[in-house]
Protein backbone atom coordinates (compact mmCIF):
# COMPACT_ATOMS: atom_id res chain seq x y z
CA UNK A 1 0.00 0.00 0.00
CA UNK A 2 2.87 2.45 1.18
CA UNK A 3 4.54 1.63 -2.00
CA UNK A 4 1.71 2.06 -4.37
CA UNK A 5 1.20 5.13 -2.86
CA UNK A 6 4.99 6.12 -3.54
CA UNK A 7 4.78 4.97 -7.16
CA UNK A 8 1.68 7.68 -7.24
CA UNK A 9 3.67 10.86 -5.37
CA UNK A 10 6.94 9.78 -8.20
CA UNK A 11 4.99 9.62 -11.49
CA UNK A 12 3.64 13.27 -11.28
CA UNK A 13 6.87 14.59 -10.33
CA UNK A 14 8.93 12.82 -12.63
CA UNK A 15 6.09 13.67 -15.46
CA UNK A 16 6.47 17.57 -14.28
CA UNK A 17 10.21 16.63 -14.16
CA UNK A 18 10.39 16.08 -17.72
CA UNK A 19 7.98 18.49 -18.92
CA UNK A 20 10.33 20.98 -17.25
CA UNK A 21 13.33 20.03 -18.92
CA UNK A 22 11.51 20.36 -22.40
CA UNK A 23 10.26 23.68 -21.45
CA UNK A 24 13.57 24.88 -20.38
CA UNK A 25 15.88 22.86 -23.10
CA UNK A 26 18.08 25.11 -24.96
CA UNK A 27 17.57 22.68 -28.26
CA UNK A 28 13.95 24.02 -27.79
CA UNK A 29 15.28 27.57 -28.06
CA UNK A 30 17.37 26.83 -31.03
CA UNK A 31 15.09 24.94 -33.15
CA UNK A 32 11.99 28.07 -32.20
CA UNK A 33 14.70 30.46 -33.51
CA UNK A 34 15.78 29.10 -36.39
CA UNK A 35 12.00 28.33 -37.47
CA UNK A 36 11.17 31.73 -36.73
CA UNK A 37 13.93 32.94 -38.83
CA UNK A 38 13.81 30.32 -41.73
CA UNK A 39 9.71 31.00 -41.66
CA UNK A 40 10.51 34.70 -41.98
CA UNK A 41 12.95 34.79 -45.08
CA UNK A 42 11.60 31.45 -46.88
CA UNK A 43 8.24 34.44 -47.27
CA UNK A 44 10.26 36.83 -48.16
CA UNK A 45 12.05 35.56 -51.03
CA UNK A 46 9.20 32.87 -52.24
CA UNK A 47 7.17 36.21 -53.21
CA UNK A 48 9.98 37.62 -55.19
CA UNK A 49 8.92 35.86 -58.06
CA UNK A 50 5.30 35.69 -57.45
CA UNK A 51 4.11 39.46 -57.07
CA UNK A 52 5.04 40.24 -60.81
CA UNK A 53 2.49 37.24 -61.73
CA UNK A 54 0.18 38.32 -59.05
CA UNK A 55 0.31 42.09 -60.26
CA UNK A 56 -0.53 41.41 -63.45
CA UNK A 57 -3.93 38.95 -62.51
CA UNK A 58 -4.65 42.43 -60.62
CA UNK A 59 -4.83 44.13 -63.37
CA UNK A 60 -5.71 42.40 -66.14
CA UNK A 61 -8.61 39.83 -64.66
CA UNK A 62 -10.41 38.98 -67.87
CA UNK A 63 -6.64 37.86 -69.16
CA UNK A 64 -5.76 35.83 -66.29
CA UNK A 65 -9.20 33.87 -66.38
CA UNK A 66 -8.68 33.55 -70.14
CA UNK A 67 -5.13 31.42 -69.40
CA UNK A 68 -6.86 29.44 -66.91
CA UNK A 69 -9.42 27.94 -68.79
CA UNK A 70 -6.06 27.39 -71.40
CA UNK A 71 -3.70 26.25 -68.88
CA UNK A 72 -1.18 25.06 -72.09
CA UNK A 73 -0.93 28.73 -73.54
CA UNK A 74 1.81 30.39 -72.52
CA UNK A 75 1.33 32.14 -69.37
CA UNK A 76 -0.03 35.99 -70.20
CA UNK A 77 2.96 38.07 -68.05
CA UNK A 78 5.30 36.41 -70.66
CA UNK A 79 2.81 37.01 -73.89
CA UNK A 80 3.21 40.55 -73.13
CA UNK A 81 5.91 42.22 -74.50
CA UNK A 82 5.90 45.71 -72.49
CA UNK A 83 5.94 44.45 -69.37
CA UNK A 84 7.53 46.69 -67.56
CA UNK A 85 4.11 49.13 -68.42
CA UNK A 86 1.56 46.72 -67.34
CA UNK A 87 3.12 45.43 -63.80
CA UNK A 88 5.14 48.48 -62.45
CA UNK A 89 2.78 51.70 -64.18
CA UNK A 90 4.00 54.50 -62.47
CA UNK A 91 6.01 52.95 -60.10
CA UNK A 92 3.23 50.93 -58.87
CA UNK A 93 5.20 47.43 -58.45
CA UNK A 94 8.66 49.04 -56.64
CA UNK A 95 6.18 50.51 -54.32
CA UNK A 96 4.91 47.38 -53.02
CA UNK A 97 7.81 45.80 -52.52
CA UNK A 98 9.53 48.58 -50.91
CA UNK A 99 6.41 48.45 -48.08
CA UNK A 100 7.59 45.98 -46.47
CA UNK A 101 11.37 47.05 -46.09
CA UNK A 102 9.84 50.51 -45.21
CA UNK A 103 7.28 49.28 -42.32
CA UNK A 104 10.07 46.97 -40.59
CA UNK A 105 12.67 50.59 -40.89
CA UNK A 106 10.34 52.00 -38.73
CA UNK A 107 9.30 49.40 -36.51
CA UNK A 108 12.26 48.61 -35.69
CA UNK A 109 13.43 51.77 -32.93
CA UNK A 110 10.17 50.47 -31.25
CA UNK A 111 11.19 46.78 -31.03
CA UNK A 112 13.66 47.81 -28.17
CA UNK A 113 10.99 49.04 -25.74
CA UNK A 114 8.52 46.39 -26.34
CA UNK A 115 11.17 43.94 -25.23
CA UNK A 116 12.21 46.45 -22.56
CA UNK A 117 8.73 46.13 -21.10
CA UNK A 118 7.57 42.32 -22.40
CA UNK A 119 10.90 40.47 -22.76
CA UNK A 120 11.54 37.66 -25.52
CA UNK A 121 8.81 35.62 -26.04
CA UNK A 122 6.01 37.60 -26.34
CA UNK A 123 6.94 40.00 -28.65
CA UNK A 124 8.20 36.87 -30.60
CA UNK A 125 5.37 34.88 -30.48
CA UNK A 126 2.56 38.07 -31.58
CA UNK A 127 5.48 38.39 -34.26
CA UNK A 128 5.06 35.08 -35.82
CA UNK A 129 1.30 35.30 -35.52
CA UNK A 130 1.28 38.47 -37.15
CA UNK A 131 3.84 36.68 -40.09
CA UNK A 132 1.23 34.34 -40.14
CA UNK A 133 -1.48 36.57 -40.77
CA UNK A 134 0.18 38.01 -43.76
CA UNK A 135 1.11 34.73 -45.08
CA UNK A 136 -2.57 33.59 -45.59
CA UNK A 137 -3.45 36.82 -46.46
CA UNK A 138 -1.00 36.63 -49.66
CA UNK A 139 -3.12 34.50 -51.90
CA UNK A 140 -6.33 36.02 -50.99
CA UNK A 141 -5.24 39.84 -51.68
CA UNK A 142 -7.84 41.21 -54.81
CA UNK A 143 -6.96 44.48 -54.89
CA UNK A 144 -3.19 46.34 -55.02
CA UNK A 145 -3.98 48.21 -51.63
CA UNK A 146 -4.69 44.51 -50.04
CA UNK A 147 -1.31 43.67 -50.82
CA UNK A 148 0.18 46.89 -49.66
CA UNK A 149 -1.29 46.02 -46.22
CA UNK A 150 -0.21 42.48 -46.26
CA UNK A 151 3.53 43.78 -47.55
CA UNK A 152 2.88 45.73 -44.00
CA UNK A 153 2.31 43.23 -42.16
CA UNK A 154 5.15 41.06 -43.17
CA UNK A 155 7.58 44.23 -42.71
CA UNK A 156 6.21 44.45 -38.59
CA UNK A 157 6.26 40.86 -38.02
CA UNK A 158 10.11 40.99 -40.03
CA UNK A 159 11.03 43.44 -37.42
CA UNK A 160 10.05 41.73 -34.36
CA UNK A 161 10.74 38.35 -35.03
CA UNK A 162 14.79 38.96 -36.39
CA UNK A 163 14.84 41.15 -32.55
CA UNK A 164 12.98 38.86 -30.57
CA UNK A 165 14.70 35.78 -32.07
CA UNK A 166 18.37 37.07 -31.94
CA UNK A 167 18.17 38.49 -28.02
CA UNK A 168 16.36 35.17 -27.06
CA UNK A 169 19.95 33.50 -27.67
CA UNK A 170 21.76 36.13 -26.34
CA UNK A 171 19.61 35.91 -22.79
CA UNK A 172 19.84 32.27 -23.25
CA UNK A 173 23.21 31.28 -23.64
CA UNK A 174 25.39 33.58 -22.01
CA UNK A 175 28.80 31.73 -22.98
CA UNK A 176 30.27 33.77 -25.88
CA UNK A 177 31.52 30.82 -27.51
CA UNK A 178 28.53 29.05 -27.81
CA UNK A 179 26.03 31.66 -28.18
CA UNK A 180 28.45 32.34 -31.73
CA UNK A 181 27.58 28.66 -32.18
CA UNK A 182 23.79 29.22 -32.21
CA UNK A 183 23.63 32.40 -33.64
CA UNK A 184 25.67 30.46 -36.70
CA UNK A 185 22.73 28.00 -36.34
CA UNK A 186 20.16 30.58 -36.52
CA UNK A 187 21.90 32.48 -39.89
CA UNK A 188 21.89 28.98 -41.15
CA UNK A 189 18.17 29.11 -40.72
CA UNK A 190 17.95 32.40 -42.36
CA UNK A 191 19.79 31.31 -45.65
CA UNK A 192 18.40 28.08 -46.00
CA UNK A 193 15.16 30.12 -46.20
CA UNK A 194 16.76 32.36 -48.78
CA UNK A 195 18.11 29.97 -50.63
CA UNK A 196 14.80 27.59 -50.87
CA UNK A 197 12.39 30.95 -51.24
CA UNK A 198 12.16 31.43 -54.83
CA UNK A 199 12.56 28.24 -56.36
CA UNK A 200 9.83 26.78 -53.43
CA UNK A 201 7.29 29.85 -54.66
CA UNK A 202 7.60 29.68 -58.54
CA UNK A 203 7.36 25.84 -58.72
CA UNK A 204 4.54 25.75 -56.56
CA UNK A 205 2.93 28.49 -57.58
CA UNK A 206 3.17 27.48 -61.43
CA UNK A 207 2.32 23.65 -61.69
CA UNK A 208 0.64 22.85 -58.05
CA UNK A 209 -1.58 25.95 -57.21
CA UNK A 210 -1.18 30.10 -56.96
CA UNK A 211 -2.66 29.56 -53.27
CA UNK A 212 -0.60 25.85 -52.41
CA UNK A 213 3.20 27.52 -51.47
CA UNK A 214 1.37 30.05 -48.73
CA UNK A 215 -0.95 27.47 -47.59
CA UNK A 216 2.03 25.09 -47.15
CA UNK A 217 3.99 27.85 -45.08
CA UNK A 218 1.59 28.76 -42.81
CA UNK A 219 1.58 24.83 -41.63
CA UNK A 220 5.14 25.41 -40.52
CA UNK A 221 4.48 28.87 -39.11
CA UNK A 222 1.47 27.31 -37.07
CA UNK A 223 4.06 24.20 -35.54
CA UNK A 224 6.75 26.89 -34.67
CA UNK A 225 3.84 28.97 -32.88
CA UNK A 226 2.49 25.93 -30.96
CA UNK A 227 6.36 25.04 -29.77
CA UNK A 228 6.39 28.85 -28.70
CA UNK A 229 3.10 28.28 -26.69
CA UNK A 230 4.49 25.35 -25.23
CA UNK A 231 7.86 26.95 -23.97
CA UNK A 232 5.88 30.14 -22.98
CA UNK A 233 7.25 31.67 -19.45
CA UNK A 234 7.40 34.45 -17.50
CA UNK A 235 10.23 36.88 -18.30
CA UNK A 236 12.05 39.67 -16.31
CA UNK A 237 12.78 42.58 -18.28
CA UNK A 238 15.80 43.39 -20.34
CA UNK A 239 17.67 46.40 -19.69
CA UNK A 240 18.95 48.48 -22.78
CA UNK A 241 21.52 51.36 -23.88
CA UNK A 242 19.45 53.47 -25.15
CA UNK A 243 21.29 56.43 -24.80
CA UNK A 244 24.51 54.89 -26.55
CA UNK A 245 22.91 54.63 -30.43
CA UNK A 246 23.62 58.17 -31.09
CA UNK A 247 26.78 58.31 -29.61
CA UNK A 248 27.32 55.10 -32.13
CA UNK A 249 26.02 57.24 -35.31
CA UNK A 250 28.23 60.09 -34.65
CA UNK A 251 31.30 57.25 -34.65
CA UNK A 252 32.83 57.82 -38.51
CA UNK A 253 34.20 53.96 -38.32
CA UNK A 254 30.88 52.33 -37.79
CA UNK A 255 29.06 54.93 -40.55
CA UNK A 256 31.74 53.73 -43.10
CA UNK A 257 30.23 50.19 -42.16
CA UNK A 258 27.00 50.95 -42.44
CA UNK A 259 27.27 52.28 -45.72
CA UNK A 260 28.88 49.12 -46.65
CA UNK A 261 25.99 47.34 -45.24
CA UNK A 262 23.62 49.71 -47.30
CA UNK A 263 25.03 49.34 -50.50
CA UNK A 264 25.33 45.67 -50.63
CA UNK A 265 21.70 45.31 -49.62
CA UNK A 266 20.64 47.78 -51.86
CA UNK A 267 22.12 45.65 -54.79
CA UNK A 268 20.35 42.58 -53.60
CA UNK A 269 16.79 44.64 -53.54
CA UNK A 270 17.66 45.80 -56.97
CA UNK A 271 18.18 42.20 -58.42
CA UNK A 272 15.06 41.12 -56.43
CA UNK A 273 12.92 43.03 -57.21
CA UNK A 274 13.31 44.14 -60.84
CA UNK A 275 15.62 41.13 -62.47
CA UNK A 276 12.21 38.84 -62.72
CA UNK A 277 10.82 41.93 -64.73
CA UNK A 278 13.88 41.95 -66.78
CA UNK A 279 14.14 38.80 -67.92
CA UNK A 280 10.31 38.96 -68.80
CA UNK A 281 11.09 41.67 -71.00
CA UNK A 282 13.93 39.50 -72.91
CA UNK A 283 12.07 36.47 -73.06
CA UNK A 284 8.83 34.10 -72.65
CA UNK A 285 9.87 33.26 -68.91
CA UNK A 286 7.44 30.88 -66.79
CA UNK A 287 6.89 31.35 -63.51
CA UNK A 288 9.79 28.92 -62.47
CA UNK A 289 12.33 30.36 -64.01
CA UNK A 290 11.52 33.67 -62.46
CA UNK A 291 12.77 32.08 -59.29
CA UNK A 292 15.88 30.17 -60.57
CA UNK A 293 17.24 33.87 -62.06
CA UNK A 294 17.68 34.69 -58.60
CA UNK A 295 18.65 31.74 -57.25
CA UNK A 296 22.45 31.74 -57.41
CA UNK A 297 22.51 35.26 -55.79
CA UNK A 298 21.56 33.55 -52.60
CA UNK A 299 24.18 29.97 -53.36
CA UNK A 300 26.94 32.75 -54.19
CA UNK A 301 26.27 34.38 -51.22
CA UNK A 302 26.20 31.27 -48.64
CA UNK A 303 29.75 30.10 -50.27
CA UNK A 304 30.98 33.20 -48.99
CA UNK A 305 30.10 33.17 -45.69
CA UNK A 306 31.56 29.11 -45.62
CA UNK A 307 34.56 30.71 -47.09
CA UNK A 308 35.77 33.99 -46.86
CA UNK A 309 35.66 33.89 -43.09
CA UNK A 310 38.41 31.25 -42.95
CA UNK A 311 41.19 33.25 -44.88
CA UNK A 312 41.11 36.56 -42.79
CA UNK A 313 44.60 35.86 -41.92
CA UNK A 314 45.68 36.19 -45.66
CA UNK A 315 43.05 38.14 -46.71
CA UNK A 316 42.14 41.01 -44.11
CA UNK A 317 37.94 42.42 -43.99
CA UNK A 318 38.70 45.57 -44.78
CA UNK A 319 40.39 44.45 -47.97
CA UNK A 320 37.22 41.72 -48.23
CA UNK A 321 34.97 44.65 -48.22
CA UNK A 322 37.15 46.45 -50.76
CA UNK A 323 37.37 43.81 -53.26
CA UNK A 324 34.15 43.14 -53.28
CA UNK A 325 32.12 46.44 -53.38
CA UNK A 326 34.72 46.92 -56.27
CA UNK A 327 33.69 43.50 -57.82
CA UNK A 328 29.79 43.82 -57.46
CA UNK A 329 29.76 46.93 -59.12
CA UNK A 330 31.18 45.11 -61.67
CA UNK A 331 28.43 42.43 -61.79
CA UNK A 332 25.96 44.89 -62.34
CA UNK A 333 27.52 46.15 -65.16
CA UNK A 334 27.34 42.60 -66.76
CA UNK A 335 24.28 42.45 -65.69
CA UNK A 336 22.80 45.22 -67.37
CA UNK A 337 24.19 43.52 -70.69
CA UNK A 338 22.68 39.92 -69.79
CA UNK A 339 20.43 38.71 -72.42
CA UNK A 340 19.98 35.44 -72.00
CA UNK A 341 18.59 33.08 -68.68
CA UNK A 342 21.72 31.56 -68.50
CA UNK A 343 24.16 34.81 -68.69
CA UNK A 344 22.03 36.06 -65.73
CA UNK A 345 22.56 32.87 -63.77
CA UNK A 346 25.86 33.36 -63.87
CA UNK A 347 26.09 37.13 -63.63
CA UNK A 348 23.69 36.79 -60.27
CA UNK A 349 25.98 34.25 -58.51
CA UNK A 350 29.09 36.00 -59.11
CA UNK A 351 27.39 38.86 -57.39
CA UNK A 352 26.19 36.60 -54.35
CA UNK A 353 29.62 35.75 -53.90
CA UNK A 354 30.67 39.59 -53.85
CA UNK A 355 27.90 41.02 -51.63
CA UNK A 356 28.35 37.87 -49.32
CA UNK A 357 32.40 38.91 -49.32
CA UNK A 358 31.10 42.52 -48.20
CA UNK A 359 28.34 41.15 -45.44
CA UNK A 360 31.08 38.72 -43.70
CA UNK A 361 33.86 41.16 -43.46
CA UNK A 362 31.80 44.09 -42.39
CA UNK A 363 29.58 42.42 -39.55
CA UNK A 364 32.66 41.25 -37.76
CA UNK A 365 34.48 45.19 -38.34
CA UNK A 366 31.18 46.37 -36.11
CA UNK A 367 31.77 44.51 -33.24
CA UNK A 368 35.91 46.01 -33.91
CA UNK A 369 34.89 49.05 -33.92
CA UNK A 370 32.89 48.87 -30.59
CA UNK A 371 35.84 46.85 -28.96
CA UNK A 372 38.07 49.37 -29.92
CA UNK A 373 36.11 52.80 -29.19
CA UNK A 374 33.04 52.20 -27.22
CA UNK A 375 31.87 49.36 -24.00
CA UNK A 376 28.64 47.05 -23.90
CA UNK A 377 27.04 48.62 -27.19
CA UNK A 378 26.83 45.32 -29.45
CA UNK A 379 22.86 45.56 -29.45
CA UNK A 380 22.90 48.85 -30.49
CA UNK A 381 25.48 48.94 -32.92
CA UNK A 382 23.80 45.64 -34.94
CA UNK A 383 20.88 47.75 -34.52
CA UNK A 384 22.30 50.34 -36.90
CA UNK A 385 23.10 47.32 -39.30
CA UNK A 386 19.27 46.14 -39.58
CA UNK A 387 18.21 49.67 -40.57
CA UNK A 388 20.92 49.79 -42.97
CA UNK A 389 19.60 46.93 -44.25
CA UNK A 390 16.08 47.82 -43.74
CA UNK A 391 16.61 51.38 -45.84
CA UNK A 392 18.25 49.78 -48.15
CA UNK A 393 15.83 47.10 -49.00
CA UNK A 394 12.84 49.86 -48.98
CA UNK A 395 14.58 52.42 -51.17
CA UNK A 396 16.07 50.05 -53.83
CA UNK A 397 12.24 49.09 -54.88
CA UNK A 398 10.92 52.17 -53.69
CA UNK A 399 13.55 54.44 -55.95
CA UNK A 400 14.01 51.93 -58.58
CA UNK A 401 10.60 51.78 -59.81
CA UNK A 402 9.72 54.67 -60.65
CA UNK A 403 13.14 54.80 -62.49
CA UNK A 404 12.80 51.34 -64.31
CA UNK A 405 9.82 52.85 -65.67
CA UNK A 406 11.06 55.94 -66.47
CA UNK A 407 14.33 54.90 -67.71
CA UNK A 408 15.11 51.23 -67.94
CA UNK A 409 16.42 48.17 -66.11
CA UNK A 410 19.96 48.92 -67.59
CA UNK A 411 20.05 52.70 -66.31
CA UNK A 412 18.86 51.59 -62.84
CA UNK A 413 21.70 49.10 -62.71
CA UNK A 414 24.16 51.54 -64.22
CA UNK A 415 23.21 54.19 -61.72
CA UNK A 416 24.10 51.38 -58.63
CA UNK A 417 27.02 50.10 -60.14
CA UNK A 418 28.49 53.77 -60.37
CA UNK A 419 27.12 54.27 -56.64
CA UNK A 420 29.39 51.37 -55.54
CA UNK A 421 32.41 52.25 -57.90
CA UNK A 422 32.27 55.64 -55.89
CA UNK A 423 32.49 54.88 -52.60
CA UNK A 424 34.57 51.34 -52.70
CA UNK A 425 37.85 54.34 -51.90
CA UNK A 426 35.94 55.09 -48.00
CA UNK A 427 36.30 51.32 -47.03
CA UNK A 428 40.48 51.84 -47.12
CA UNK A 429 39.68 54.09 -44.31
CA UNK A 430 38.76 50.74 -42.16
CA UNK A 431 42.70 49.27 -42.71
CA UNK A 432 43.47 51.02 -39.06
CA UNK A 433 40.84 51.91 -36.70
CA UNK A 434 42.53 53.78 -33.62
CA UNK A 435 41.55 52.97 -30.60
CA UNK A 436 40.06 55.79 -28.04
CA UNK A 437 41.70 54.10 -25.13
CA UNK A 438 44.97 54.59 -27.25
CA UNK A 439 44.09 58.38 -27.53
CA UNK A 440 43.46 58.94 -23.82
CA UNK A 441 46.78 57.14 -22.43
CA UNK A 442 48.84 59.46 -24.99
CA UNK A 443 47.27 62.60 -23.67
CA UNK A 444 47.91 61.61 -19.71
CA UNK A 445 51.10 62.66 -19.79
CA UNK A 446 50.18 66.11 -21.51
CA UNK A 447 47.14 66.55 -18.45
CA UNK A 448 50.23 65.55 -15.87
CA UNK A 449 52.30 67.89 -16.96
CA UNK A 450 49.64 71.05 -17.12
CA UNK A 451 48.55 69.74 -13.90
CA UNK A 452 52.11 70.04 -11.99
CA UNK A 453 52.78 73.19 -13.58
CA UNK A 454 49.57 74.54 -12.40
CA UNK A 455 50.94 73.71 -8.85
CA UNK A 456 54.15 74.96 -8.78
CA UNK A 457 53.77 78.67 -10.09
CA UNK A 458 57.33 79.48 -10.04
CA UNK A 459 58.09 76.51 -12.64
Amino acid sequence: MLSSIVVMREGPAEEKTCWSRFRNSTKIVIIIVCLSLFNDSLLLTLVDPILPEMLYDLEHPQQSENDSNNPNDTLSLSQDRDVNKDINNQGRYGYLIAAKGIAQFVCNPFVGYIVTRFGYRKPMLFGSLVLLLSTLAFPYSKTYWMLIVTRVLQGISSSLTAVTALGLVAATFKDDYRRGNVIGYAFSGLSIGIIAGPVYGSLLFEFVNPAFPFILLSGIMSFAIFLQLLTMKRESSVKHLHGSLCTLLKDPYIIIVALNIFLLNLDVSIVLAFLPIRLLELINASTWQLGIVVLPTSVGYLAAGLIFPRLVRWFPRWIQGLVGLFFSSLCLMALAYSITFTMMLVVTGFLGLAVGLISTSMQPIFALVVDKRHSEVYGNVYAISDMAVCLSMSLGPLVGGPLVYAYGFQSLVYGAAILDMVCTPITIFLRDIPGKKKIDNEKAPLLKDNDSSAGNPSA
